[in-house]
């Protein structure tokens, strides 16, 4: 006997109306039990699923639904049951991935970006780095000028042992930051490219003049002693180490390195560098008699002074806000490295008085919680940040929220405001506040004891600077 469709939807809705939703159920699963392509039906049937509550049925049929519209060509359509189903769970990895891929059909790259993100969160928890490896390099091909998204990268290829990829993507954020004069993240990410691959010279070379440029003359003699150590004799290197020293107020020393730059000069025959680092010492020595006389004698104290800078100003009142954020975000890093966190929390509680919004602080705060178990302290942290996101990068907001999902899926809070951002997210990411979590440094990076006797120099040099960084040290 044929069945009479109409009636059958009579039916069931009129056991909708009394709230009979089982039977309403059974009837419209008659329908498609005889036409299994009724998307309409099935869709009445995820309704009513989620109206009795039954979340995972709903799921399920919701899911089938948007897999025949895709499967059709109605992207659109598709696109609305997925956000059906994250309205009834917005945890739902799946439908995140789903609907991320939608998005990259309908030429959305942003929206897919925002989805995307949040599902590599969950891979990552989930230890599938493989998986958020790939998905990684679409979120980057998507958006190539995000820096954020490619640090990420960077740091999944060097998960993976990938070191020669990693090293890449670090280097191209290296030349972005650079050429927009973002010195603040330049020293962050090159920082923890170092972390992983300390024999990149070039970038030591590179952060080592980005610390002097900042005035922070004691972390650029860190990095130079990687150098000088690879090669005592060279010029460049050289050039930076007096510079260095003459900033922190290390005169003699100063003096012996351009001295030994004097001599090397001299051996190579090339004349007019000689003097003109003879020049260089008597802007910080003027009445060096070698000096002197290698320059006949000429009052250039002057011209001199113009190429050595004094010594830099070390407090923080000197400081500049964001060079003050920035120290301390460093600082940070090194107190977790040595298991400081009252010293950490400290210091972002710091960058926070600051700067209330800095997402990299937040960032920090959320995985010292997490180190300390402090479950709702982290979630706390990811709300504040996703608070603050949502302002200039609903995107990655909503990665934010997501996290906090995972941790709570229940969490009311962060369900309402991933609805409010998904019905109304904007068309583009903000990637130029994206700070990225940066590792501490290796253990002797502010180890600045330079064996400088390896020059040969004419006088006798003490060999050690002695500026470790005292962790201990009094903060105010």
């Amino acid at each position: 006997m044929a069945l009479n469709k109409n009636k059958v939807i009579a039916a069931a809705q009129r056991f909708t109306q009394k709230g009979q939703y089982d039977r309403a159920i059974k009837e419209y699963r008659s329908i498609v039990d005889e036409e299994p392509d009724d998307v309409r039906i099935w869709l009445k049937i995820g309704d009513l699923y989620t109206k009795k509550g039954a979340t995972s049925q709903a799921i399920s049929t919701y899911v089938r639904v948007a897999n025949q519209y895709a499967d059709k060509g109605f992207h659109l359509k598709a696109v609305a049951v997925y956000k059906k189903i994250l309205n009834i769970d917005p945890s739902y990895i799946d439908a995140h991935k789903s609907l991320g891929d939608l998005y990259v059909t309908l030429g959305l790259g942003p929206d897919a970006v925002a989805q995307y993100q949040i599902v590599v969160g969950s891979y990552e928890r989930d230890a599938r780095y493989t998986d958020s490896l790939e998905l990684l390099k679409m979120i980057v091909q998507l958006g190539p000028d995000d820096h954020a998204n490619r640090i990420r990268l960077a740091e999944a290829h060097a998960r993976l042992g990938q070191m020669t990829e990693a090293i890449d993507q670090f280097k191209h954020v290296l030349e972005q930051l650079d050429a927009l004069g973002h010195l603040d993240e330049y020293v962050q990410v090159a920082e923890r490219l170092l972390y992983v691959a300390p024999e990149e010279l070039d970038v030591v070379r590179d952060l080592s003049k980005v610390y002097l440029r900042r005035g922070d003359a004691k972390r650029a003699l860190a990095r130079l002693q990687v150098l000088f150590r690879a090669d005592p004799h060279n010029v460049g290197t050289l050039e930076l180490l007096a510079q260095a020293f003459h900033e922190i107020g290390q005169t003699a020393k100063a003096v012996s390195v351009y001295r030994e730059l004097a001599r090397i000069h001299g051996e190579a025959g090339d004349t007019n560098a000689q003097v003109a680092a003879y020049r260089k010492l008597l802007g910080v020595q003027p009445d060096d008699e070698e000096a002197l006389r290698a320059t006949g004698g000429l009052d250039i104290q002057g011209r001199a002074s113009a190429t050595a800078p004094g010594p830099a100003a070390s407090s923080e009142e000197a400081m500049t806000r964001e060079e003050q954020i920035s120290q301390f975000l460093g600082d940070i890093d090194i107190y977790r490295k040595y298991g400081l966190k009252d010293h950490a929390q400290e210091r972002i509680a710091k960058v926070l008085e600051l700067d209330p919004g800095n997402l990299a602080a937040l960032e920090r705060r959320r995985d010292l919680c997490l180190e300390n178990e402090d479950k709702a302290g982290a979630i706390k942290a990811l709300l504040q940040a996703a608070e603050v996101a949502s302002r200039r990068d609903p995107h990655r907001a909503m990665g934010y929220l997501g996290e906090v999902l995972q941790h709570d899926p229940g969490n009311a809070d962060a369900t309402a405001r991933m609805k409010a951002l998904s019905s109304g997210m904007a068309e583009q990411l903000a990637s130029s506040d994206a700070q990225p979590a940066i590792a501490p440094p290796a253990e002797d990076a502010f180890d600045v004891d330079l064996d400088l006797g390896e020059l040969d120099f004419e006088d006798d040099l003490d060999a050690e600077l002695g500026g470790e960084l005292d962790l201990d040290a009094d903060e105010g």
